[in-house]
């Protein structure tokens, strides 16, 4: 289920070097929310996560069958390069959260369940879950020739000037696996290029897909070029 959408370009995919700036973008609550308002727009995601989520078990879906992915291209220093992944830390989602007043309340999602808490079992299990599928990541990744992160590519907080924690999608998602993908650093020269490659996006995408079919135990298609001139 997707979170967001172009009101202009809808899902289409863009096979272009270069990718129109869209300020036309919707985080897909009820009522739907524009993405240019930051602050509310990063919370209403796992509010919305969270009423999927909610909305699937009330179905009987088995929750283990559920993966959010939260997918993203990061600037940082200009000498990191390669895809990350985050997963929950235990040790740094504690708390109880939520949101109030008016922007917040006027959502559907929000009048749900405004506040989310995790028991201590809750929160070890979706750490290890979550390295789980992470580590299927790392392994796609590699075998579909997308740049990783030489050093520790799976990360359980992010560190910035001192201060360590975990995104608020992944903080504050009721869903037990969950990542955060940034798969390329856009100050990056080199990972600047590759991200504008058609192809390389197309590269990822298989190594997502490669990833669920390692994580629920099937066989994954075989990697580019790994067949011979006789293969289908």
């Amino acid at each position: 289920m997707p979170t967001i959408k172009d009101r202009q370009e809808g899902y289409a995919i863009r096979d272009s070097t270069r990718l129109r700036r869209s300020q036309a973008e919707v985080l897909l609550t009820d009522p739907p929310f524009p993405l240019r308002e930051a602050v509310p727009s990063v919370n209403l995601r796992w509010y919305l996560s969270n009423s999927y989520y909610r909305r699937l078990l009330a179905e009987g879906i088995d929750p283990l069958k559920v993966v959010f992915t939260s997918l993203h291209a990061d600037a940082r220093h200009p000498s990191l390069g390669g895809a990350m992944i985050y997963v929950p830390g235990e040790e740094y989602r504690r708390g109880r959260y939520g949101h109030g007043g008016p922007v917040y309340a006027s959502h559907r999602e929000v009048r749900e369940q405004p506040y989310v808490s995790f028991t201590r079992a809750e929160r070890e299990r979706a750490e290890g879950l979550s390295r789980q599928f992470a580590e299927a990541l790392l392994t796609a990744f590699r075998r579909q020739g997308v740049s990783v992160h030489p050093y520790g590519p799976v990360r359980e907080r992010i560190i910035r000037r001192r201060r360590s924690w975990v995104p608020a999608v992944l903080r504050c998602n009721e869903v037990p696996v969950e990542v955060l993908i940034e798969v390329s650093n856009l100050s990056n020269p080199a990972d600047s290029r590759l991200l504008a490659d058609p192809s390389y996006r197309q590269r990822v995408a298989d190594a997502y897909v490669e990833a669920l079919q390692r994580y629920y135990g099937g066989s994954p298609a075989p990697a580019p070029g790994s067949l011979s001139s006789k293969g289908h």
